[in-house]
């Protein structure tokens, strides 16, 4: 039993607005908050769960070891661009593994929308599930990873894509 969190600190008005060292302070801070929730979630017997984007590396590398080994149980990574999927949770995928981390990495497969940026760059939703499962295959075989897992963003789009309708 635990918490699940996806707290997007980086949509914030704050960040958005930030220069550079400005951004490394908000996630510092969420770095903070997260590992303050962490804390007080073990105390209450339960895992907790984050959500993360995957340039956090680039950001600000000891901060997202730091979220890692001291913030979570286990950590998603919003794994949203096809052609680097593989590379771009390597970072993510060292530190979990360093701290001995759950590590989920999450596709996109929702309809392209440029209301909500989703781009055929970014969804598997027009290439099929059976792409978006070779990926996954992919990836398994490059992190050899047992803590690595997979899933799909989000329930809707994938019951259309398994061919089901939701009323």
């Amino acid at each position: 039993m635990g918490v699940s969190v996806d707290i997007e600190f980086y949509l914030t008005d704050e960040y958005k607005n930030a220069t550079s060292d400005g951004k490394k302070e908000v996630f510092a801070q969420f770095v903070s908050v997260m590992k303050e929730n962490y804390q007080y979630a073990k105390s209450k017997g339960l895992n907790y769960v984050i959500c993360v984007p995957t340039f956090l590396d680039s950001l600000d590398v000891a901060k997202l070891e730091e979220l890692i080994k001291d913030g979570c149980d286990y950590v998603q990574v919003m794994n949203y661009t096809k052609a680097s999927e593989v590379t771009y949770i390597k970072k993510e995928g060292e530190l979990a593994r360093k701290y001995n981390k759950s590590i989920e990495t999450i596709a996109e497969v929702q309809a392209p929308n440029e209301e909500k940026s989703v781009t055929d760059e970014i969804t598997f939703y027009n290439d099929g599930l059976d792409a978006c499962i070779n990926k996954f295959k992919e990836i398994g075989n490059q992190y050899n990873y047992s803590k690595l897992g997979y899933s799909y963003h989000y329930y809707e789009p994938l019951i259309e894509l398994l061919g089901n309708k939701i009323d």
